[in-house]
């Protein structure tokens, strides 16, 4: 399993860090916004451990997670070709969609 940590910060009013830490597993991505009581001068080789750990603790209870699956390249390709055989299909198409649109 991967982690990624971002976007922490010290909430200096409760003495919390909070973040945002996406768990990788299976094919998904499941981001927990975590929230860690500890001293504001703590290193991030110690922090960040604790934060995915708070995390994996979260994972459990499934509440108030954003899950991204992720798809293979090739499937991303085959619906580009598909978007683009649509789009460009005729020579005025793409302007009706984007004159509907406006």
């Amino acid at each position: 399993m991967r982690a990624n940590v971002k976007n922490v910060f010290h909430n200096a009013e409760n003495g919390h860090f909070e973040a945002d830490v996406t768990l990788h597993e299976r094919g998904e991505a499941r981001t927990f916004a975590v929230s860690l009581r500890a001293p504001i001068d703590m290193d991030f080789a110690t922090l960040r451990p604790a934060l995915v750990t708070a995390a994996k603790q979260q994972r459990q209870f499934d509440e108030h997670v954003l899950i991204r699956r992720t798809q293979s390249a090739r499937l991303h390709a085959r619906t580009a070709r598909h978007l683009d055989r649509i789009l460009f299909s005729g020579p005025r198409y793409l302007d009706e969609i984007l004159t509907r649109a406006a």
